[in-house]
C-alpha cells in the first residue's frame, strides 16, 4: 500500500483526532478567545461550561480510538465503500457526542 492509500482509509480518524485537539486545546473563553470567543451568557455558569466541555473533550478522544481501531480494520476488507463506512461512522459519532454532552448539560443546568 502506498501513502495515499493509508491516509485516504484513515482520514475520518484523522479528522475526529483533528476535532478533538480543538475541543480540548482551544475551549471557548469569554477574555481570550484563539479560535472559538464564547457568548456572553456563557458567563453566568462557567463552571459548568468548562465541565461540558472537557466531558465533550473525553468522548471525541474515545471516539477517535474507536475510528482509528474501524479504520484500521478497513485495510484488510476487500470492499469498494468500506472506507465510506468511516465517513458516515465519523458523522454518527460525532452527532452522538454532541447528544450525550447536550443531555449532560440539561441534567446538570436547572
Amino acid at each position: 500500500m502506498n501513502i495515499t492509500t493509508i491516509l485516504t482509509i484513515m482520514a475520518p480518524a484523522l479528522i475526529a483526532l483533528i476535532a478533538y485537539g480543538i475541543v480540548r486545546f482551544f475551549p471557548p473563553s469569554i477574555d481570550n478567545a484563539f479560535i472559538l470567543k464564547a457568548p456572553q451568557w456563557w458567563s453566568r455558569d462557567q463552571q459548568t461550561w468548562d465541565k461540558a466541555y472537557v466531558f465533550l473533550a473525553k468522548k471525541y478522544i474515545l471516539y477517535t480510538i474507536i475510528l482509528f481501531v474501524f479504520c484500521g480494520a478497513m485495510f484488510f476488507v476487500n470492499w469498494g465503500y468500506a472506507m465510506s463506512l468511516g465517513y458516515i461512522l465519523l458523522v454518527f459519532l460525532l452527532l452522538l457526542a454532541q447528544l450525550q454532552v447536550r443531555r449532560y448539560m440539561q441534567d446538570t443546568v436547572k
